[in-house]
C-alpha cells in the first residue's frame, strides 16, 4: 500500500438539486409534433408576412414569423419585426412598424415582442409569448416564438398591422384542433423532474409520450 493510500478519502460531494423549471418554459425533453400549416398573413405588392414551422409540445407551441420584401434596401423596414428589442436597436420603434399578435378562442390575447410577465405573475391563465431567436437579410427576416399554454379549442387567430405598407389590420385563423392534435403526438423522452425514472429500460418505438415494447428479447421492434 502506498503512503497516500493510508489516508481516508472524503466521500464524493452530493450533487446540488436542480431548481424546477417554470411551467411556462418550453420543455427540453419533448420531441414536438408538427402542424401542417403555412399561413400567409400579409401580402401586398411590396411585402409579405407568413407564419410557419408550427410545432406543438405538451404544454405549448412554437412558430416562426417571416417577413419578405420584393426589393432590396428595405432592411430597415423589413427588419423591424415584432421583437421590440430589435426595433429599439434599429431605431424603428415607430407607429409605422409591423405588429403581430395572437388570440385564443377564449379571448386571451398577446402581442409578439411585448414584455414578458414576471415569472411570479404567470398563472395557468396567463398567455406567454417568448422570442426564441431569428435572423435575416436585406430582403427578409425570420423570428421564432414560443407560446404557452396550448390554445383552447376553436379558432386560433393571428393578427397583424403594418402602417408603413398600408396594412391597417390583417387577420387569419387556424383551427386550434390542429395544434392540439400535434401536441398529442409529441414524444416525451424523459420527465422534466431530474432523477425521476422513465420506467423500465426499453428499446423500441416511442409514440405519443410512451414507449412501446418490441417483440424480441431485447425489447427492440423487429424490422421488416
Amino acid at each position: 500500500m502506498s503512503f497516500f493510500d493510508s489516508f481516508p478519502q472524503p466521500p464524493p460531494p452530493e450533487p446540488a438539486p436542480e431548481p424546477p423549471r417554470p411551467a411556462w418554459m418550453k420543455p427540453e425533453f419533448v420531441v414536438p409534433g408538427s402542424v401542417a400549416a403555412d399561413l400567409v398573413l400579409v401580402r401586398t405588392d411590396e411585402v409579405a408576412v407568413t407564419l410557419g414551422l408550427l410545432r406543438a409540445y405538451t404544454t405549448g407551441f412554437e412558430f416562426t414569423v417571416d417577413t419578405r420584401s420584393r426589393r432590396r434596401g428595405q432592411h430597415h423596414r423589413i427588419g423591424a419585426g415584432p421583437r421590440r428589442y430589435l426595433m429599439q436597436m434599429q431605431g424603428t420603434d415607430t407607429e409605422d412598424r409591423l405588429r403581430v399578435g395572437l388570440e385564443f378562442s377564449d379571448g386571451r390575447r398577446a402581442e409578439l415582442g411585448a414584455p414578458r410577465p414576471h415569472p411570479d405573475q404567470v398563472t395557468a391563465d396567463t398567455l406567454v409569448v417568448h422570442p426564441c431567436g431569428g435572423g435575416g437579410s436585406d430582403r427578409s427576416s425570420h423570428e421564432r416564438y414560443w407560446v404557452y399554454p396550448l390554445p383552447t379549442p376553436g379558432p386560433l387567430s393571428f393578427i397583424a398591422t403594418w402602417p408603413a405598407f398600408g396594412i391597417t389590420e390583417a387577420r387569419i385563423e387556424l383551427e386550434a384542433e390542429a395544434v392540439l392534435s400535434a401536441a398529442a403526438r409529441a414524444i416525451v423522452l424523459w420527465p422534466e423532474a431530474p432523477g425521476r425514472p422513465l420506467g423500465e429500460a426499453t428499446m423500441g418505438v416511442v409514440t405519443a409520450g410512451r414507449v412501446e415494447r418490441g417483440d424480441d428479447e431485447t425489447g427492440a421492434r423487429p424490422r421488416t
